[in-house]
């Protein structure tokens, strides 16, 4: 039938063994054009292969093995030496760029598994809310716990909190959807990231926290129980309404700010100027209510702008004391 060229040739099953392919990939390989057989019997339709053949078969095997496309193992058999690595480099960077995503993605789906509460806020509200209560974030080392936003998901809301004793900020924005109750202390710089530019956006918080499924920076410990404050927190008995420039005007070049709660000038408060000046940039609007119990309790900053937005400040017990003697 073949004569002496069949004596030479191998057939399929023996060709399979060499190469540690198996007969139908074989088949298949030689119908799409890759390893085409050397001789076909026109009358049986066996295949023969020849010696010469184990080795692209083997390099064939492996390329495919790595999850090169057809198309490109084609490539990388036609090309020359030089060529034909470079393309097996450029899909093995491919492949690790992919893995690297793929992990980024398998952290983020265990975090979501072991999620306690869930919220979805608009983005624009909460983009806000992070920049208004991150004016009272602490930066002494000594309280690494204030160092971050404290984000609580409960009773079908988000509420953000931070403080450096001296301020306490806080907002409650509305949910569009909620599940659960669970709280962390959030890196500001993550939050902010995380939340971008995007209409809607979900907080997970679980083992770990999430947003959208970008996972944030938790800083540990117990945050202060800021709750127990504004309860302790007795009725107004002194209201102080200005334009925040008036304010912001009146505290340049000073350490303090002096404001009369009497007409005769004979009760006063004093207020450090950066610890004032900061609520008062924090974006409560044009107008500030200063709602004053006494002069050395904390005062309550409002604004008709963001009700659901309140800042603690603490006054100075004198215009010329240090700054920092008491806390909120």
């Amino acid at each position: 039938m073949m004569g002496s060229v069949a004596d030479e040739l191998m057939t399929v099953g023996v060709f399979a063994q060499l190469s540690g392919m198996t007969p139908s990939a074989l088949r298949f390989y030689g119908d799409s054009g890759v390893l085409t057989p050397v001789e076909t019997d026109s009358t049986s339709g066996y295949r023969y292969y020849s010696a010469a053949q184990v080795r692209a078969a083997i390099l064939i095997r492996h390329l495919r093995d790595m999850g090169l496309p057809l198309a490109d193992v084609k490539r990388v058999l036609n090309a020359d030496t030089g060529e034909a690595q470079q393309l097996v480099v450029a899909h093995v960077s491919d492949e690790e760029s992919r893995l690297a995503r793929t992990k980024d993605l398998a952290e983020r789906a265990i975090g979501l598994l072991a999620v306690d509460a869930a919220v979805s806020v608009s983005g624009v509200e909460l983009a806000r809310a992070v920049v208004q209560v991150a004016a009272a974030i602490g930066t002494d080392p000594a309280f690494p716990i204030l160092a971050g936003v404290f984000v609580e998901i409960c009773d079908g809301a988000l509420i953000l909190t931070a403080t450096d004793r001296y301020r306490l900020s806080t907002r409650t924005l509305p949910s569009r959807n909620s599940s659960g109750s669970a709280a962390a202390v959030v890196g500001t710089a993550d939050l902010v990231a995380a939340i971008g530019e995007r209409e809607v956006v979900t907080i997970a918080i679980g083992t770990d926290v999430h947003v959208d499924g970008q996972p944030c920076r938790v800083i540990e410990g117990e945050f202060p129980d800021y709750r127990v404050v504004f309860a302790g927190l007795a009725e107004p008995v002194y209201r102080i309404v200005r334009p925040v420039a008036e304010l912001l005007a009146s505290m340049q070049g000073r350490a303090t700010l002096t404001l009369d709660l009497t007409a005769d000038g004979s009760t006063r408060i004093h207020f450090d100027t950066e610890t004032l000046g900061r609520a008062l940039t924090a974006g409560i609007g044009p107008d500030v209510m200063l709602d004053i119990s006494a002069p050395d309790r904390p005062v309550v900053v409002r604004s008709a702008t963001d009700g659901d937005f309140t800042t603690l400040v603490m006054p100075r017990r004198s215009s010329a004391e240090p700054k920092g003697r008491e806390h909120v």
